[in-house]
């Protein structure tokens, strides 16, 4: 007895959160009429815009090359805080770079490989067992 107004209760409440079921329902010139569908498209873009990526083997080698950057002890530990630097990497043939470039500040010189917020280090990430191959700073 309460099946079918149930059933159609159902349908239409979560019909109204697609695309699809907004057409049916209210038909394409009232939601452009209204602004619902450009809203309703705009905030979709927005929610799954995502400026950065990186694929998992990408990943991978950065989470490497971070874990190495931890631990160096030729870095200082007050000079290890990942928020003050800049993190640029690249595949090459069989290897990942990965950069941690130290981020200048307004009176750094902007000359040589170490500021007062980090010093510059770039690892060499095997591609096939992900381990750090090499490690060079900039003077």
């Amino acid at each position: 007895m309460f099946r079918t107004p149930c059933l159609l209760l159902v349908l239409l409440v979560s019909g109204l959160r697609s695309d699809g079921w907004q057409r049916q329902i209210y038909g394409d010139s009232i939601l452009k009429e209204t602004g619902v569908d450009s809203l309703y498209t705009q905030n979709l873009r927005e929610r799954y815009n995502y400026p950065h990526e990186m694929d998992g083997e990408m990943a991978k080698a950065f989470i490497t090359a971070y874990l190495g950057f931890q631990i160096n002890s030729e870095i200082p530990q007050s000079k290890r805080e990942v928020n003050n630097y800049t993190i640029k990497m690249k595949k090459d043939k069989d290897r990942f770079r990965i950069l941690f470039s130290a981020k200048r500040t307004k009176n750094s010189s902007g000359k040589g490989g170490e500021t007062e917020l980090g010093k510059d280090v770039e690892y060499t990430v095997s591609s096939t067992d992900y381990k750090i191959i090499s490690r060079a700073y900039f003077k």
